[in-house]
């Protein structure tokens, strides 16, 4: 295995070829899948960043991202953790076919969602997760904890029941370990009747009485590490800011964006055929985009290698800068409204209004 280099329009993107080494069926619905780094390639990355898996199926190329659970300096192997989507054809597809020693095509780890670690650092990392969302956080959690001697971590996570907890036994392993700096809570919505924890829904007023007790117990700075479905995020975040954390203090990170929110129907929206100009590898395209057509499916149906990877808002790999003109973004996406005002935009989810778009692919 090695690191296969193609030059698209004097721009190197990298494929990496990877081995699948470990499969662990983590509960019925979710599958961890180890892989061995290549020789010769050093893969960076940052816990909580997420991997995007490449897949032929039926003659048609499919992107997933799924998030690391290693972490960087700690774990030897590289895994992301697939959580079964019903009709989902890539997660259905890894579920009934990968195996150890299949070789996977993937690209170079991204993110925006991530820590970085600093030895001398003193805080409190709070962490909030809902089913899958775990992946990310215990990547986070065994970089703190092995890696800033002096935080501490505390992981708040809801489930339907004690079977879909993820990496149950290594959070268990991990809690005997660490001792007073990991705490873990766990909410069970509808938990089995030997079940003595806590039951029922994270509500806002759930989420500040722990703030109280978070604040209580260990007074440092706190960090909020959010990742879950989108409902549940949006009630911790109201919750976190309610419990008096300010917006500096949120990290939260998306799997998937709203189902069928870049569709300008579902916004009562139409946009007209335009000409835009898209600058790829410091090389520019003219590329005519179809009425009610992203930027990123015009630029694939061109044949124009642009970076890619969910589709759906969730990821950034398409993040594009505004040079010229104006673009309207359909749907929630990742982007911080920091990133939007300074000009950024998914081509996943854009249509240009003006024939004057100039698109630089970040």
């Amino acid at each position: 295995m090695g690191l296969l280099l193609t030059t698209i329009n004097n721009n190197v993107m990298s494929i990496i070829k990877l081995k699948v080494v470990k499969r662990i069926e983590e509960t019925s619905e979710a599958v961890s899948l180890y892989f061995k780094k290549p020789f010769f390639t050093s893969i960076k990355y940052k816990s909580g960043q997420f991997l995007t898996l490449i897949f032929t199926i039926g003659e048609k190329e499919y992107r997933r991202a799924y998030s690391l659970n290693s972490a960087p300096g700690i774990d030897k192997l590289l895994s992301v953790t697939i959580k079964k989507v019903e009709g989902g054809v890539v997660s259905n597809h890894i579920f009934n076919t990968v195996k150890v020693g299949d070789v996977i095509e993937v690209m170079k780890p991204m993110g925006g969602f991530f820590l970085m670690p600093k030895t001398v650092s003193q805080r409190h990392v709070v962490l909030w997760g809902g089913g899958s969302g775990i992946t990310p956080l215990i990547s986070i959690a065994k970089t703190v904890l092995y890696k800033e001697p002096k935080s501490f971590v505390s992981l708040i996570y809801s489930n339907k029941d004690e079977d879909a907890i993820i990496f149950k036994e290594e959070l268990n392993v991990l809690a005997n370990i660490m001792g007073n700096r990991l705490k873990i809570t766990h909410f069970l919505t509808q938990p089995k009747y030997s079940y003595f924890g806590q039951k029922g829904l994270l509500t806002t007023e759930r989420i500040v009485e722990l703030m109280v007790r978070i604040a209580n117990s260990i007074p440092m700075k706190v960090e909020h590490y959010i990742c879950g479905p989108s409902g549940l995020m949006d009630v911790i975040v109201e919750g976190v800011k309610f419990g008096g954390a300010v917006e500096e203090q949120i990290f939260k990170e998306s799997f998937t964006g709203e189902p069928g929110a870049s569709n300008p129907a579902s916004q009562n929206l139409n946009f007209e055929d335009r000409t835009i100009k898209l600058i790829l590898a410091r090389q520019e395209h003219g590329l005519r985009v179809p009425a009610n057509t992203t930027i990123l499916d015009a630029a694939l149906q061109n044949k124009l290698k642009i970076p890619f990877s969910c589709g759906s808002g969730s990821c950034g790999t398409c993040m594009c800068e505004v040079k010229n003109g104006e673009v309207k973004m359909v749907g929630k996406s990742c982007l911080s409204e920091k990133d939007i005002k300074r000009g950024y935009v998914l081509a996943c989810m854009s249509y240009p209004v003006t024939d004057e778009v100039v698109l630089k692919v970040v």
